[in-house]
């Protein structure tokens, strides 16, 4: 997606709004708040431990000196590895098969999300099936959102 000069593109793949939400989170953590205030209602409101994930990332981000859109996106980054990789650490230790198998079971986990729909809206193709619905396909939820993790 390109970008016009004097505009930022933050890279993200969720609602604009949800995105802007965590990062407003992800600033109150880094100015070393320790509850949280939702900028984006009118309502009285005290601080709470809502999404203090993201409080957690704020800090880590004024530690590492990472503006918060940067710091976003190598927790999705790092998470999804640990995601991955405890995966792969359940199939093995849960599943009692012979040892050629964990890997194409470790494989389906990952890839299969249904089968997809056909598509000829103008030219065919193939469309992932509840493709916007993270929670039904592997691969994208896991660097989807943080909070997923």
């Amino acid at each position: 997606m390109p970008v016009t000069s004097g505009r930022v593109n933050p890279h993200w793949d969720n609602w604009p709004y949800d995105f802007n939400y965590y990062r407003s989170v992800i600033t109150q953590g880094k100015n070393g708040q320790i509850t949280v205030y939702d900028k984006y209602t009118s309502e009285n409101q005290q601080g709470r431990l809502l999404r203090i994930s993201y409080l957690a990332l704020g800090h880590f981000s004024r530690i590492f000196n990472l503006d918060e859109t940067t710091g976003y996106h190598i927790a999705r980054i790092f998470l999804g590895v640990i995601f991955v990789f405890l995966i792969y650490l359940f199939i093995k230790n849960s599943l009692h098969r012979e040892k050629p198998i964990i890997p194409l079971i470790f494989l389906f986990c990952l890839f299969f999300a249904g089968f997809p729909d056909i598509s000829c809206n103008p030219g065919c193709h193939l469309v992932p099936r509840l493709w916007s619905m993270t929670q039904l396909a592997p691969i994208r939820r896991i660097t989807f959102i943080p909070h997923f993790l």
